[in-house]
């Protein structure tokens, strides 16, 4: 997101956030910017990413993604513009020969109509780079985050004609089966008929979904119940859906979902909260998704994940007001995934009361009704403690702002 920077929107700070993503897998971002003209920062900050790209010479690819339901609404030309700028870029990822070019909400460009594009975006695209563009667009089919089979097979033959690939979103949704939206059931779908239609399928993976600033719509909260929620859109998307890509979203939309380790943002209150578990946890899927292969569990981990107030605090001080709209089962719980190498035992003490569980070897998820007050895990095999980890942050019943991020960490036998 080039409206954030959680190490400075300049090339140094670029090259650090490039420089984490590369180390738990990710092979490049998707560049999800607004209008040149009305928000200048969005072409500094573009050109300061390309610039950090090329400066490591790692291999690190960008994409752009243009956003045409920004507030600052993008027009043709800052499209066109920043396309013929950078698709020749060294550090523009090529498919098949050709500049990927994405889109959010591309049924927000001009009449909204497949043609558009085609006339004032690709053809002309085309004819300045001597080769047409690869285009992977995100499109709510059926105006919805929740798309019927039905409205997904009726979108894709709309856009069909000018679209190489589709990115789903939709994580406004709840990662199971039985939650309403379900956003498992919604990826498999959307899955199923892109490749039915012969067409790449880019499917989306996401810590969790809180629209903080979503006034509109009562600052929608969807349960994605810890890692558990991490773990199953991952085996959907390699067992299941067998995506193409995969994009993560996002690395650091302060405002909606985030998974960036960073912990020094202060673009809102509540963007300070560490997402490093999120990280972590979700570089051993990327393996997994890259290599084909579910990686071997060498080294004990501990991840956990929760919120740093009950779902039914009140917040003192919180101009955006209460959060009225939520999805799943929604819980005052600490949530923790375990990786163990031999079976051991897990202890959770929440707010000084504790609770033991016995755990196999492999992944593990266990869920626990939370105490106000700190909170630390600990694993024990054979008697003796292989982890132990402290909460990064008090649980409190009256916060000034509302934080419906978790707050996560992870530990390892080695740290």
């Amino acid at each position: 997101m080039l409206a954030f920077c959680p190490h400075g929107c300049t090339e140094a700070g670029y090259e650090q956030d490039i420089k984490e993503a590369q180390a738990t897998g990710i092979d490049g971002f998707a560049l999800d910017y607004g209008s040149y003209s009305q928000q200048p920062r969005y072409e500094t900050n573009m050109a300061n990413m390309y610039a950090a790209a090329n400066a490591l010479g790692t291999g690190f690819k960008l994409f752009l993604s243009p956003d045409i339901a920004t507030p600052s609404a993008i027009s043709v030309s800052d499209i066109l513009s920043s396309a013929e700028t950078y698709c020749p870029n060294p550090a523009q990822f090529n498919y098949q020969g050709h500049c990927v070019l994405s889109a959010w909400e591309a049924e927000g460009l001009g009449d909204g109509t497949p043609g558009y594009w085609q006339t004032n975006v690709l053809s002309p695209l085309a004819t300045a780079l001597g080769n047409s563009v690869f285009f992977v667009p995100h499109i709510f089919f059926g105006g919805t985050d929740d798309p019927s089979a039905a409205q997904i097979s009726a979108g894709e033959s709309t856009w069909d004609s000018v679209a190489q690939g589709y990115l789903f979103f939709g994580l406004a949704g709840v990662p199971t089966y039985t939650g309403k939206p379900s956003l498992l059931t919604n990826m498999e779908n959307f899955a199923s008929i892109t490749h039915s239609n012969g067409k790449l399928y880019m499917a989306p993976v996401a810590g969790q979904y809180w629209g903080a600033i979503q006034t509109v719509n009562g600052r929608r909260y969807y349960e994605y119940s810890g890692g558990q929620g991490m773990a199953n859109q991952w085996n959907s998307i390699i067992n299941v859906e067998h995506a193409d890509w995969v994009e993560v979203t996002t690395w650091d939309d302060f405002s909606e979902s985030y998974i960036s380790p960073s912990t020094t943002a202060t673009y809102y209150p509540w963007s300070t909260t560490p997402h490093v578990g999120f990280t972590q946890l979700n570089s051993y899927f990327v393996q997994w998704f890259k290599t084909g292969t579910q990686p071997a569990i060498t080294q004990d981990q501990l991840f956990f994940f929760y919120r740093t107030s009950p779902q039914n605090a009140v917040a003192s001080d919180d101009p955006y007001g209460p959060i009225t709209q939520f999805y799943g089962s929604v819980a005052d719980d600490v949530y923790v995934t375990t990786m163990l190498t031999a079976p051991a035992t897990l202890t959770v003490s929440t707010g000084g009361s504790l609770f033991n569980y016995s755990l196999n070897a492999g992944i593990n998820q266990t869920q626990t009704p939370f105490n106000l007050g700190t909170q630390s895990f600990t694993l024990t095999r054979n008697g003796s403690t292989i982890i132990s980890a402290q909460g990064t942050q008090p649980i409190i019943a009256d916060p000034t702002f509302y934080n419906f991020f978790y707050s996560t960490g992870v530990q390892g036998d080695g740290d």
